[in-house]
This record gives structure tokens, sequence and C-alpha cells, in this order.
């Protein structure tokens, strides 16, 4: 299967072009996102996507790589933070994705997002990814014995006499991959060659990958999904 076609938005966080005002302002959106074009499926279904994920400005959904910019005055730890948050995000609606896809429950561990932060000249490169579905373990608390359960992406439906199994989402979990200085020409290159292999990854494994979910979600709710993609 050839790649979908990918664009790269760009949107400076309020925080970018304007003073903080009184009080702090949290802030979660990130400097820079690299998304999958929804041009690439063809039109006769593709108004149907935002039914299925959420879809930016009427056409690109499932980010997979998140870039902050900080200076190097700001307190550390707050680029990562913030990188994180919207890494978070952006994973759980992929999670999302393959949980309507596959109901029954399926495999979740081709599910990744990538993150960069520049702190100054420092740059750290990460990955997130789903944690494990957690195991229902027996516990106590105040004597009682309990059930530790995890939290479902999807709620029963009220009055469902039985509610099929969904996959759950347990959180994520960032992996730190590489990091360097933009002034070593050495570091520069290995992250280079990290971008590079993050964008083969996005426009390749994950864009079919969303591709082939979509469109299983569209044809369990009987959207004719027949029609070609117009794939690059």
């Amino acid at each position: 299967m050839q790649k979908l076609d990918c664009y790269c938005t760009v949107e400076l966080a309020s925080h970018c072009i304007q003073a903080a005002s009184d009080g702090y302002r949290w802030e979660v959106r990130s400097d820079c996102a690299y998304w999958l074009s929804n041009r690439g499926f063809n039109e006769e279904y593709a108004e149907a996507i935002p039914g299925c994920c959420f879809v930016y400005r009427g056409w690109i959904s499932n980010p997979y790589l998140t870039i902050e910019f900080k200076k190097n005055d700001w307190k550390p730890g707050v680029a990562a933070t913030q990188l994180l948050t919207a890494a978070a995000i952006s994973l759980f609606d992929r999670c999302d994705v393959r949980a309507q896809a596959e109901p029954e429950g399926g495999n979740m561990d081709d599910l990744e997002h990538y993150g960069i932060t520049f702190e100054g000249s420092q740059f750290v490169t990460y990955v997130v990814e789903p944690m494990p579905a957690l195991i229902p373990t027996p516990g106590v608390v105040d004597g009682h014995d309990i059930m530790v359960q995890p939290a479902s992406l999807e709620a029963p439906s009220a009055g469902s006499a039985a509610a099929k199994p969904v996959h759950a989402w347990h959180g994520c979990e960032k992996r730190r991959l590489a990091q360097g200085d933009c002034i070593i020409p050495r570091d520069v290159e290995r992250l280079t060659n990290w971008v590079n292999e993050i964008h083969r990854w996005g426009i390749t494994r994950h864009a079919q990958s969303v591709q082939r979910d979509i469109k299983v979600s569209l044809a369990d709710d009987e959207i004719d999904i027949s029609a070609s993609d117009d794939i690059a």
C-alpha cells in the first residue's frame, strides 16, 4: 500500500503571540504538530471521517509528531510537560480510533506518538506509547476486599443488557530516545536522523494503520467505502 498524503500544520500557541495575563494560564497546545491529511481518502466518504476521530480545520487528523519550543530561561520541565500533555491527547484519540475498528479487542502495540522539545539549543526526542492493559487484581482498602478495574474508552450504554468489550485506556508512558545540543554537529546529525525516521514512520506505517482503522469503522457503520482512495 502506498502512503497517504501527509501535511504539516503549524499554529502558534497563545503564549507565543501575547504577553502573559495576570495569573497562570495553562497551555496544552503544542507549538508545531505534523498531521495526516484526510484528502487521501475518497471524497465520497471523507466527510464521514469526523465521526471516527478528531479532524482539525476540516482536513487533517491523527497527528504523529509534536514539537515544543522554549527559551532556555524557562523553568526546567515546562516544555516536556506541555509536549507530553498534547501527545497524550493525540494518542488517546488514536487509541479510540483503533477501539472503534476492533471493538472486541486487539493489539495496540503499534500505536505511538513522537515528540521533540527544544529548550534553547538543547533538544530531546520522545516516544509516547499506551500503557499495557491492567489485569484486575484483588486488593485491600480499609479491611475490605476490592478489585482494581481499569477505566475504558467507552462507557456502556444505559440499560444495555451486556456491554461489549472495548479497549481500555490505562494512560500512556514516555521514553526518551535521544538528546543533544544543536551547536554540536554530531548531535545535529543524530537529530536529523531521528526526524527523518519519525516522518518515514508517520507517512507509512502510521498512515496505513489509520487508513485501515477508519475504513473498518466506517464500514461497520454501513458507510460505502468501495470508492478508491486518492493515495499518492
